[in-house]
């Protein structure tokens, strides 16, 4: 899901926004956005998921662990944001040298 279409879909997205200004429309942006946050929750979730995983949390406790068994709520809507973010910089950065080229 994320690899071979949320961020190619937001790559081609991305770069339709950037090369036609003229023809923008806001479904295009809320399409947009929902990639960058698809993206956010899916790795948030499964990074969630790893890490709450009682045999690695026991076997390997200085790696995994991290997420706080009270409040773990907080730390994914950290984790969420902070994905969805690194993807849109990443995104946007790559579109942005393929469309000035």
């Amino acid at each position: 899901e994320v690899i071979t279409e949320a961020i190619p879909q937001a790559v081609v997205q991305t770069l339709v926004l950037l090369q036609y200004p003229d023809q923008r429309t806001s479904l295009q942006f809320v399409s947009l956005f929902t990639s960058f946050i698809t993206t956010g929750f899916v790795v948030a979730s499964a990074d969630k998921e790893i890490d709450t995983d009682k045999y690695r949390r026991k076997n390997e406790p200085l790696m995994f662990g991290y997420v706080p068994k009270d409040g773990a709520h907080r730390q994914m809507v950290a984790s969420v944001s902070f994905f969805t973010l690194y993807k849109f910089v990443k995104v946007f950065s790559l579109c942005l040298l393929i469309a000035s080229s």
